[in-house]
């Protein structure tokens, strides 16, 4: 096989080239298919080749890139994923970078999308009959604790480990203040039934 090696995204004009650059993504799709097949191929010695993280990495692109499907003379063929045709997958399951395959999108609203993670801070907060108790200086609301999800974690799902994390450490809320993406039912519950 002979291919030109290039740096993505370079050297392609998207209006102006779009045959070569869908040429060339079914010339990878085929390659890394080609590439997986002999991978699993293998046994004895190398064998090891398929338990390699850039393999998983591959197989989920090439997944979520192209389906594999029989003709109507009983050959495999390969298009690309159509969502129109044939659904989005779920966002959990996709990888959005191959540098970070953690890593993925989410949206807040219909203005805020970011590619990565969600970070959920907590923080000391006095209220303002507590500031104005206090005697001397004001003392700098203090971060007490840093939880991390992936982005297409619900908020709400953060709430509990947050709340437990934080009990651990002994340094349980009084109150606890929340933007309306955290609070739910069962997470209100949870709360109440954790304080009694």
């Amino acid at each position: 096989m002979d291919h030109v090696v290039r740096p993505a995204g370079l050297g392609l004009e998207p209006a102006a080239h779009a045959a070569e650059r869908d040429a060339l993504t079914f010339q990878y799709g085929r390659d890394g298919r080609t590439l997986l097949g002999a991978i699993y191929a293998q046994r004895g010695e190398f064998a090891w080749l398929r338990e390699l993280p850039q393999v998983a990495v591959l197989c989920t692109v090439l997944r979520q890139m192209f389906l594999v499907e029989t003709d109507t003379r009983g050959r495999e063929v390969m298009r690309r994923r159509d969502a129109n045709k044939d659904g989005v997958l779920p966002s959990q399951g996709c990888l959005a970078s191959p540098y970070d395959p953690d890593a993925r999108w989410a949206a807040k609203g219909k203005e805020l999308f970011w590619l990565g993670y969600k970070l959920h801070l907590t923080e000391t907060c006095d209220g303002v009959a507590d500031q104005a108790e206090q005697s001397g200086p004001h003392v700098p609301n203090l971060i007490t604790n840093v939880h991390t999800t992936d982005a297409t974690v619900p908020d709400n799902a953060a709430t509990v480990p947050v709340h437990q994390d934080l009990a651990g450490r002994d340094l349980a809320a009084d109150r606890h203040y929340l933007d309306s993406g955290y609070p739910s039912v069962p997470n209100m519950l949870a709360a109440s039934m954790a304080s009694q």
